[in-house]
């Protein structure tokens, strides 16, 4: 400070903030992490300093196993000397009620609390899958971001606009494939935050909202929501994010009025398989033109994506399903 130096001071652990390199030593020291599971069942993901460790739990001794994996996790924490947060720490089922163990998991001696909402990245998971919390909560914020109508002196429509997309949207589809909603319900509520923004646009008031989509030249949340999954569709497909592509989907082998990467349809008992992310845009893509799903690259998919009359590709993939 000015002309002072604080004195050295031997560092024993954590990481340096705003380092090139502190992140990646961080995640060699960590990278043997995963090594703690006790068997394939438990399987433990890591992201940063945050760890989740998950099993397909059917019988009791499949509980003792993921308590076993916790203790062996307890061990490597002690002997890398990197203490662990317990009170962080919460346990949460996904199951039917009906099939539900009870079982107690503890972590250095500490009763893990049994929750039936968990926050992770930012994504709130409910233990009936549903996302309406999330879809609330989002919501609210959004609505309380769109008072920046109040910050500018302008009033061209445009310009307000622009900073809706910039500061408002993001809120609204943020990781929108693990989310993205089927009851109509929550649809009508993700839409409410832009169909009032664009209602209070300078010179729309009266006007209908897909004509004031028109104006702007934007489109519904609803449809850039199925966009996004079409495009992670191409990404998984054509191998460009990790995530293995045979463990959602499969590819028909078919010569005739084929797009080239046709996939298979599975067959649903509820609304919740037919709406989950592998198979909720799978009759969307098997629509598209083979220029858009065999694209050299992303942005050329998006850029032919955003060519199409995507309305009427999203009605038409709705008779069939």
């Amino acid at each position: 400070m000015g002309d002072s130096f604080s004195d050295w001071a031997p560092v024993l652990s954590g990481v340096p903030q705003g380092s090139v390199l502190g992140p990646l030593l961080f995640i060699l020291f960590i990278n043997d992490l995963a090594k703690c599971c006790i068997d394939d069942s438990c399987k433990i993901f890591v992201f940063a300093d945050d760890a989740k460790c998950y099993s397909c739990v059917k019988s009791y001794s499949d509980c003792e196993k993921l308590q076993a994996t916790l203790i062996t996790i307890e061990n490597w924490s002690k002997e890398w000397q990197l203490p662990l947060a317990f009170n962080k720490c919460q346990v949460i089922s996904f199951n039917n009620s009906n099939t539900k163990i009870a079982f107690n998991y503890s972590l250095l001696n500490y009763n893990l609390t049994c929750v039936d909402t968990i926050t992770d990245l930012g994504i709130i998971l409910s233990s009936d899958l549903s996302f309406t919390k999330l879809i609330d909560q989002q919501c609210s914020k959004a609505r309380c971001r769109s008072m920046i109508l109040k910050s500018f002196q302008s009033c061209d429509r445009l310009l307000l606009f622009k900073a809706f997309t910039v500061y408002v949207r993001p809120l609204l589809e943020y990781c929108c494939n693990v989310w993205s909603p089927y009851r109509l319900c929550d649809i009508r509520k993700i839409e409410s935050v832009q169909r009032l923004f664009t209602k209070r646009l300078n010179g729309l008031k009266e006007t209908s909202y897909p004509e004031r989509l028109k104006c702007l030249e934007a489109e519904s949340l609803e449809v850039r929501r199925i966009k996004f999954d079409l495009s992670m569709y191409f990404k998984i497909l054509h191998e460009l994010v990790d995530v293995p592509c045979d463990s959602l989907f499969q590819v028909r082998d078919i010569r005739t009025r084929s797009n080239g990467l046709t996939l298979y349809k599975d067959t649903f008992s509820c609304n919740l398989e037919r709406y989950i992310f592998k198979n909720r845009c799978i009759n969307i893509w098997n629509l598209l033109p083979q220029n858009v799903v065999c694209a050299p690259n992303l942005q050329l998919f998006k850029s032919n994506l955003n060519s199409l009359d995507l309305d009427s590709i999203i009605l038409k993939a709705s008779v069939f399903s």
